[in-house]
């Protein structure tokens, strides 16, 4: 016999509740079974999309990101920087310049993680005004646009807009008549 904290006495093993043995019937299983599958079925094209919006949005913020540690290094260095988009501009990469005197000579690619290739993921459509941009040691940027899209959501990654900044804005493509985008 144990004696529980509030003093009631139990007699058979731990304190579950009343035990009067009742189950859950087969009806009732598959009642509540159904009930989770029409709603799963209702919410997974909505997760669908917004698996795409968030897919879209992480590769434009990527870009942002590396940008502004270019611009940040080129200042740190005392170096140009250079952000290179591949020729199907699905990667990018960045470089840093090497001077002889006073003139860039080439670029060299960064060590470690900054250096490596981002891809872009192969569903996102890239459009880049120039096959590169490149950061000066005094923090300024060269004008550039890089616009990512997935059917009608699209962000511009730019330079242009203000001195020194890289800005990121959202904007959804016009859908002309019978669905068709207009570009």
């Amino acid at each position: 016999m144990m004696i529980l904290p509030i003093g009631k006495r139990n007699r058979g093993g731990p304190c579950l509740g009343h035990g009067n043995g009742r189950a859950f019937t087969l009806i009732e299983m598959v009642l509540a079974v159904s009930i989770i599958a029409v709603l799963a079925g209702v919410a997974l094209p909505h997760f669908g999309r917004s698996w795409s919006r968030i897919k879209l949005r992480n590769a434009a913020d990527e870009l942002s990101y590396m940008m502004r540690f270019a611009q940040s290094q080129a200042i740190r260095k005392g170096a140009h920087v250079r952000l290179t988009f591949a020729r199907d501009a699905h990667t990018y990469y960045l470089q840093q310049g090497a001077l002889e005197t006073g003139e860039i000579v080439s670029y060299e690619s960064l060590s470690g993680r900054w250096g490596r290739n981002v891809p872009v993921p192969q569903d996102i459509e890239v459009a880049v005004s120039a096959d590169g941009v490149v950061f000066a040691p005094d923090g300024r940027i060269a004008p550039f646009q890089c616009q990512f899209c997935r059917r009608v959501d699209c962000y511009l990654v730019s330079t242009a807009g203000s001195r020194g900044m890289v800005d990121v804005w959202f904007f959804q493509r016009s859908l002309g008549p019978a669905g068709q985008e207009y570009r």
